[in-house]
């Protein structure tokens, strides 16, 4: 050890030197709230998807049809449940069935008896002959909206012919 020699024994403080816990515990809440303040503007910045109809409307330009409700069932899936609605005694409609028919008081056979209405107020100077219900991705409702509204356009007397065109995976037969 050389020349060096001990003054004086080391001992252990009774209280903590520089003791800021709240200190840490404010900035750490700050920090973290931040963090989460930027992560959720980064992931709404790259987001791209539509989700109201003046977005769509300003975004494409085009007349607005008609707006059918989303419906889930209480497992938040596809399902065939039915939910009690509030007042008129009809349930609200499972997922893949044929509303208009079913439970023609609900706001969902509404919706699809006013998109027939704007399909026929739109093209009122001709007959409409043929319409093709589409969509980019799978399981957005394309077959449910194309039974219901060859349903409801069946109750107003005329003939119709539904055609699943979907070769890979066809649902009509089931709905």
């Amino acid at each position: 050890m050389g020349n060096a020699r001990i003054i004086q024994q080391a001992s252990l403080p009774q209280e903590p030197v520089a003791s800021r816990k709240s200190l840490m515990l404010v900035s750490g809440a700050m920090l973290g709230t931040l963090a989460g303040i930027a992560a959720a503007l980064v992931l709404e910045s790259q987001d791209k998807s539509v989700k109201t109809i003046d977005e769509a409307r300003d975004l494409f330009g085009l007349t607005l049809l008609g707006v059918i409700p989303a419906h889930k069932s209480e497992k938040n899936s596809w399902g065939n449940f039915l939910r009690p609605s509030s007042g008129n005694g009809d349930s609200e409609p499972s997922p893949g069935q044929i509303v208009v028919k079913d439970t023609p008081h609900t706001s969902i056979s509404a919706a699809y008896r006013m998109l027939q209405a704007n399909l026929r107020f739109l093209c009122s100077d001709k007959e409409l002959k043929v319409i093709v219900v589409s969509s980019s991705l799978p399981q957005e409702g394309k077959s449910t909206v194309a039974a219901n509204l060859a349903a409801t356009v069946a109750q107003l007397g005329r003939k119709v012919l539904l055609v699943d065109a979907d070769m890979h995976r066809p649902v009509q037969h089931r709905i």
